[in-house]
């Protein structure tokens, strides 16, 4: 349940958000005109939340982390301090990002593991010759590596553990 209310930013504008039950918001941290941020949720000192993002319940936002306007933390996460999100991306529940780190806007996943280049996007991982959605891949690894490459099972795994961390199973979509 969010509570409307207005917030002061550091430079003296005066914006709507939403804040969850028991939500901590750091000294001098900017936030986003109809920003939401869940209850239990902690922004940190310095922090910048874009116009509009919503921050999951119980979710840890770290010291000067920067949010993208649109951009959605999932419940549970936690982003590391300094770590830029870009709009429009989505972080999934009980994620971590370190410290410093950069996931771009409309923030899509890619990258090699093992023998086969993997993306995830738009609630899809392709993972060598196979685009399915997110759901379809969840306990089905062993079932498609024995139709096609029994040696990856372990690699599998490990990216669809990773892809449904960063933007959740796809199932909402």
């Amino acid at each position: 349940m969010f509570k409307e209310t207005q917030y002061t930013n550091p430079d003296g504008s005066v914006v709507t958000i939403f804040l969850g039950d028991r939500a901590k918001i750091g000294d001098r941290a900017k936030i986003g005109d109809r920003a939401k941020i869940g209850a239990d949720a902690t922004i940190g000192a310095d922090a910048t939340i874009g116009d509009r993002a919503t921050i999951g319940d119980r979710a840890t936002i770290g010291a000067d982390a920067t949010i993208g306007a649109d951009a959605t933390i999932g419940a549970d996460a936690t982003i590391g301090d300094r770590a830029t999100i870009g709009d429009r991306a989505t972080i999934g529940a009980c994620a971590t990002i370190g410290a410093y780190a950069t996931i771009g806007a409309g923030a899509s996943l890619h990258g090699f593991c093992g023998k086969y280049h993997f993306d995830v996007y738009d609630g899809k991982l392709r993972y060598g010759c196979l685009t399915m959605r997110m759901a379809e891949w969840i306990g089905k690894e062993e079932e498609l590596c024995a139709t096609h490459d029994r040696n990856v099972l372990p690699n599998l795994k490990r990216v669809v553990r990773t892809a449904v961390a960063f933007f959740g199973d796809g199932r909402a979509q």
